[in-house]
């Protein structure tokens, strides 16, 4: 091939011929595996590729580029022809990702959902269930070239169904200090230490009768928790091993579809979403003050793990930055700022957890609705709820509810589910929230406004 002869666009049935000759692309996905070594007739079309000047080529290159099998040394050059830009970074794989990210929504050739499963596939050594020919479809829409894939295949994390509980009492190895999930539904307490779901990245569960979703997202920093109902079945849910802006995928075995792990929609469907638990991030040893009679997920649960504390985020918690690649970060806070995300009043808003744990109690306005954020103490639970009718002065100390005054001499018990005024009854609802770093709430939710700032 001449390198100085002007590009040549190439047809769609060229394209499709390029894209599947690069991933050996048989009726049998398990032979894709032969494209492993590389060799010349891949090299050949990753060329053709990269001199054809047809943007939409850049996303499966990248993809490539992610999945590297030998042929990066012919991908990076493809990419610099057809951007006409050059990355410098010592993660080339996740700078292009960065670039591609960055310039959203990108240009995809047709039949690219089934071709990015095609390349998946090659990364698998064994039958993946379910395969990435359904989850990756074309309803993922402009998320679909945004996906990253993070080395891990479905479910190798083992994510928990209908795991072991222990009475709380019975828990001597969970650390007073060390952080806990805590869900109280119907009467019924559940805690989820951070050390065992960290690992898992999904917990289907049942607590007070009600099919419960503990799903904790690692890059993000945090969990969170929802119904697993919808309004024709019951999911289950395992981790995906793939990204979106830093955030993990959970899929569904049901249906299959991917979803959020931080905010519970589906990808690509902006109406499907899942329905909120409240949950507290908080200690042991403040939960179990709570609630005494709380079970604990139990640390046998039949899969080898280090469960020692901090030892399933220790990456996480030493990279500078996001763990995987994400745009260009909303600078109002530094990435890894831990934040408490309220959606209220049809707006999201930021509230850096260093200042709700300085100040205790926050009342202001979201949107359309008034509200108040409260915080038990340093490294304690968070709560956030609808002030409507109430403003309120001051926290008392009680013994081991958290209770709030008001302005007209009402006292209010902080519980998961809701604030309860104690002489009347009346409840002011949880908010939906998320304890997790900057950049996730803010990727998740770009136009989030954040306390203290305009």
């Amino acid at each position: 091939m001449n390198p100085n002869a002007t590009p040549t666009p190439l047809s769609t049935t060229s394209i499709d011929a390029q894209l599947r000759r690069a991933v050996c692309w048989y009726e049998d996905p398990a032979l894709a595996r032969k494209c492993v070594p590389v060799g010349p007739d891949v090299l050949t079309s990753i060329d053709v590729m990269g001199r054809s000047n047809d943007r939409r080529l850049i996303a499966p290159l990248v993809d490539m580029l992610n999945v590297d099998v030998g042929w990066n040394g012919a991908v990076e050059p493809a990419l610099e022809r057809l951007t006409s830009d050059h990355v410098e970074s010592a993660d080339r794989a996740r700078a292009w990702r960065e670039w591609l990210t960055a310039h959203a929504p990108m240009p995809t050739p047709p039949g690219y959902a089934e071709w990015k499963a095609r390349l998946l596939a090659l990364t698998s050594s064994v039958s993946t269930q379910p395969p990435y020919t359904q989850l990756l479809t074309d309803r993922l829409g402009a998320a679909l070239p945004l996906l990253h894939w993070t080395q891990t295949q479905p479910n190798a994390s083992r994510p928990l169904s209908t795991p072991r509980a222990v009475a709380g009492r019975a828990a001597t190895w969970l650390d007073p200090n060390e952080v806990v999930y805590g869900v109280a539904i119907g009467g019924e307490a559940r805690a989820y230490p951070q050390r065992i779901v960290a690992w898992h990245g999904a917990v289907n569960d049942v607590v007070g009768g009600q099919p419960v979703l503990l799903s904790y997202c690692l890059p993000c920093g945090g969990a969170a928790a929802f119904d697993r109902r919808t309004s024709s079945v019951t999911l289950e849910f395992g981790t995906s091993g793939l990204a979106l802006q830093s955030r993990s995928l959970l899929l569904d075995r049901q249906t299959p579809r991917l979803w959020d792990a931080l905010t519970g929609a589906a990808i690509g469907e902006p109406r499907a979403a899942l329905a909120s638990v409240p949950m507290f991030t908080t200690t042991w040893a403040d939960w179990f003050a709570r609630h005494p009679e709380t079970t604990v997920l139990d640390v046998t649960t039949g899969v080898i793990r280090d469960y020692a504390p901090g030892a399933a985020n220790r990456d996480v918690l030493d990279a500078p930055g996001p763990l995987y690649p994400v745009t260009p970060v909303d600078a109002r806070l530094e990435p890894k700022t831990m934040v408490l995300g309220v959606s209220a009043g049809g707006q999201q808003r930021a509230y850096p957890v260093a200042d709700v744990t300085a100040k205790r109690i926050i009342q202001e306005r979201i949107g359309t609705q008034d509200v108040v954020i409260v915080c038990e103490g340093d490294g304690k639970a968070i709560g956030a709820y609808e002030a409507t009718g109430s403003t309120f002065v001051r926290i008392i100390d009680s013994g081991v509810d958290l209770v709030l005054a008001d302005s007209d001499g009402n006292r209010w018990a902080m519980r998961e589910s809701a604030l309860i005024n104690e002489r009347s009854r009346k409840t002011l609802p949880a908010l939906d929230t998320r304890e997790t770093y900057w950049f996730a709430w803010a990727s998740a939710y770009p136009g989030t406004s954040i306390y203290g700032k305009p």
